[in-house]
């Protein structure tokens, strides 16, 4: 899991990162000090962070759907 999802530190694949955002401060670091940390996460602290970025992700697609379905 650790290389899997190493692109989430660099930018948000919604490019629209919201201000609770869990990658935040990881993509506000110099990039080699940001994977440095997070290969140093125990895997349960990076699950938790991709939690947060799917429930981001859900989030976001409801809300896309609910304006489309406005716009009819």
């Amino acid at each position: 899991m650790k290389t899997q999802y190493v692109g989430l530190i660099f930018k948000c694949p919604l490019n629209d990162e919201c201000g609770h955002c869990a990658f935040k401060n990881l993509r506000a670091m110099p990039v080699h000090k940001a994977l440095q940390i997070w290969f140093e996460m125990a895997p349960e602290q990076q699950y938790e962070m991709l939690e947060k970025h799917h429930d981001c992700v859900r989030k976001s697609e409801i809300g896309l759907s609910i304006d489309k379905l406005l716009s009819v």
